[in-house]
């Protein structure tokens, strides 16, 4: 097996999981979206409402989210998908 070949071959799962691990940023997207789940203020947080920590965590969340995607799809060898 030629070294393109063996390059290809290890690209292909790397892509199929680079293109699954961007379903994840599906998760904010549709926490954030469901209102009723957070529309509340109780309980609070340091005297924080829950709705407001609630939207911060899932910012936070994002930006784990978006790193890994990001770190996942720039490893050496990763070939970006069609």
């Amino acid at each position: 097996m030629s070294a393109s070949r063996m390059e290809q071959s290890v690209a292909m799962p790397r892509r199929r999981i680079a293109r699954r691990a961007r379903l994840l940023l599906l998760l904010p997207f549709a926490a954030v979206l469901l209102i009723p789940l957070y529309d509340r203020i109780d309980p609070g947080f340091f005297t924080v409402p829950f709705v407001h920590w609630y939207q911060l965590a899932w910012a936070v969340i994002s930006a784990a989210l978006l790193y890994f995607i990001y770190r996942l799809e720039n490893e050496p060898g990763y070939t970006s998908p069609p």
